[in-house]
Parts: structure tokens; C-alpha cells; sequence
């Protein structure tokens, strides 16, 4: 038997149970439908938001849902550094 203790594989297979204890339903990547380059899912990102922040105008969840889904850089690993701030101070969206 192969043991995982501690590699990326147990943390992912622990990651899908607890999300599973929570309700949350595991797909893999290829029974999604979308396009093979957008790695947000953007109308679940926007319903999301609007039920979290359903004050926050529509043209603002709209800017967010843009930064979050496309971050600058445009690349994944290099995007992810100007994402992270973000993520935690907030966004600023025109409204």
C-alpha cells in the first residue's frame, strides 16, 4: 500500500472530505462545463457575491467578479502575488 502522509495527494483528498462534511458536492476538473481557460466559474463566483453582499450594486459585483476572475498578470503563478492582497484588504470597485 502506498502511503500519502503529507503529500499534496492527502491534502487534497482531505480537503474534498471536509467540504463534502459541509454539503459541498466534488466534481472533477472535466465534468465541469466551461470554458478550458476560465478557472473561475464566474456565475457562481457573481451569485455568491450578491447573496453575501446583496447592498453592493450590481456594476460593482460585476468589477469584482473582472478582477477576481482575470487578476493582473495574466498568468497563473505570477497573478496569484497581486491577487492575495487583494483578497484579504478587499477590492475597490467604482459604483
Amino acid at each position: 500500500m502506498t502511503s500519502h502522509h503529507g503529500t499534496e495527494t492527502e491534502f487534497e483528498l482531505t480537503t474534498i472530505e471536509r467540504l463534502q462534511a459541509l454539503d459541498y458536492k466534488h466534481l472533477f476538473g472535466m465534468e465541469i462545463v466551461r470554458p478550458q481557460d476560465e478557472v473561475v466559474l464566474k456565475d457562481l463566483l457573481k451569485a455568491a457575491l450578491i447573496r453575501r453582499y446583496p447592498a453592493v450594486p450590481t456594476k460593482a459585483i460585476d468589477e469584482a467578479v473582472a478582477k477576481i476572475s482575470r487578476p493582473q498578470g495574466g498568468r497563473y503563478h505570477p497573478a496569484k502575488h497581486g491577487f492575495s492582497p487583494d483578497a484579504r484588504a478587499g477590492f475597490r470597485a467604482s459604483h
